[in-house]
């Protein structure tokens, strides 16, 4: 703020009035960032936990609602599956919203998608896998290479390149 908007409260009330539409333009894209991401996500998960183990789509959903209800998830009606999605779109728009964040700060993040999108996969991936599940779930990590080679790749491709890209197009469009 200049010395000449100090003095005019109607040009402080613009400034506000600006902020707070640049913010909810901002929480516009982390919500359609968050939206397709998680889409695709929770997709590539149901059609990968069927075509390796045959089980139905709903299965990956009652696997997350039970770190909440834990066995509790499996005996429920319609409810916990619609909890598991439910979660899942929680944890998806918090990281939406993470590289969101953090996309203005770091130049490599707009200028290099792809590999912000491999980098930023490696930081779901670990937070995920190091912290959030064991504490969830109550058991300790354990590194599966195989599940690790098919499932960071479709990580990357369904998760975090929406996120990468729509993030760089909306702040070349609006920074």
């Amino acid at each position: 703020m200049n010395h000449d908007e100090t003095l005019d409260p109607g040009a402080a009330a613009g400034s506000a009035q600006s902020n707070s539409s640049a913010w909810a333009g901002t929480a516009t894209a982390i919500f359609w960032a968050g939206l397709l991401a998680g889409t695709l996500d929770i997709a590539a998960a149901m059609i990968n936990s069927n075509l390796t183990s045959g089980s139905p789509p709903t299965k990956v959903l009652l696997g997350i609602a039970s770190g909440v209800f834990r066995q509790r998830a499996f005996a429920g009606g319609w409810e916990m599956p619609a909890a598991g999605l439910f979660f899942h779109f929680v944890v998806s728009y918090a990281f939406a919203t993470l590289f969101f964040l953090v996309h203005p700060r770091v130049r490599l993040l707009g200028k290099r998608p792809i590999i912000a999108a491999i980098l930023f996969c490696a930081v779901v991936w670990s937070v995920m896998n190091l912290v959030v599940l064991p504490v969830t779930f109550g058991r300790p990590f354990h590194f599966d290479l195989k599940g690790f080679s098919r499932g960071f790749p479709i990580l990357v491709v369904c998760f975090g390149l929406p996120i990468s890209l729509l993030a760089r197009r909306y702040y070349r469009r609006h920074v």
